[in-house]
């Protein structure tokens, strides 16, 4: 226990330190700029009959997270499948099928974006001899990410609002984590809940999108939040809303079993990335704005 406190302490010295001095500036657009696939390897794009509708995440040979709000529609479950190891959502990298009794959604999500997660089981092993797909580390339960911290938020979402195409290459973008009481200033007319976690420009300018619903927010390759949802697409005055690993890091434990050996931070395999990117935003379903691509 005490070497894994020292770990998590050198980790987030590395990240505030990162935060600090190793921010570049970014195009304060919606969009930004395309990321190769090695930079964000355990990236997945979720397909839905046949095209690119969510984003997710490989946490273990078998298992991805998602978003619980991707399934929460009427959509088939037997009509999804994924894609994995590929810069490209439409080609490249490998397909496997989702099988409905293999798609787990937490008891307690609820439309408002409390509890947003589901784990997939894929029948198939994700990680190919030759491949590029790696899984990435869960953020323990419970331990929480300074204000101001840098983050990796990436995905194949819109880039322009008004633009219903998906981005045809992965996109990223750097967001810094937000003090959640000013995100309940911002977002006064919802609820963010203690499964949240904000993070983002209050001016605006850079966010996630429709499309990039499920995928990862990641810091130095620990996947701390998944695109939940957000008003706007990178709009003044409301950040993007994420699910809050690790409050809901002991329900993904439980459901996949198979993930522990992902828990275990090792300061040894942190690195730091630079890479800029982009991402996007929102579709209002129920009381919140959804980040799918769907009318």
């Amino acid at each position: 226990m005490l070497l894994d406190s020292f770990a998590y302490v050198v980790w987030i010295f590395l990240a505030c330190l990162r935060s600090s001095i190793g921010l570049k500036p970014v195009d304060r657009i919606v969009g930004g700029k395309a990321i190769d696939i090695k930079m964000a390897p355990y990236q997945v794009s979720l397909h839905y009959d046949g095209g690119h509708y969510c984003g997710a995440s490989i946490i273990d040979t078998h298992w991805i997270l998602t978003a619980a709000h991707c399934f929460a529609k009427d959509e088939d479950p037997n009509k999804f499948s994924i894609r994995v190891g590929s810069t490209q959502h439409s080609s490249g990298g490998h397909m496997y099928k989702v099988f409905r009794q293999n798609i787990h959604i937490h008891k307690r999500y609820r439309q408002n974006g409390d509890n947003d997660v589901a784990a997939i089981y894929i029948e198939e092993p994700l990680l190919s001899k030759n491949g590029i797909e790696k899984p990435i580390k869960l953020l323990p339960a419970n331990k929480t990410i300074p204000v101001g911290v840098v983050a990796l938020v990436s995905g194949w979402g819109l880039i322009k609002p008004k633009n219903r195409n998906a981005a045809d290459l992965l996109q990223g973008a750097e967001v810094p984590i937000i003090d959640t009481d000013d995100c309940k200033e911002m977002y006064s007319d919802y609820t963010i809940t203690n499964t949240m976690i904000c993070a983002g420009y209050e001016e605006g300018g850079i966010d996630a999108c429709q499309g990039d619903s499920g995928g990862p927010l990641a810091l130095n390759d620990v996947l701390i939040g998944i695109v939940s949802w957000g008003v706007g697409c990178a709009e003044p005055g409301h950040v993007g809303v994420y699910t809050n690993i690790a409050k809901v890091r002991n329900w993904i434990f439980e459901t996949t079993k198979s993930v522990g050996v992902n828990i275990a931070l090792s300061v040894s395999k942190l690195k730091q990335n630079d890479d800029e990117g982009t991402p996007c935003k929102p579709v209002k379903t129920g009381a919140y704005f959804a980040r799918l691509i769907r009318e």
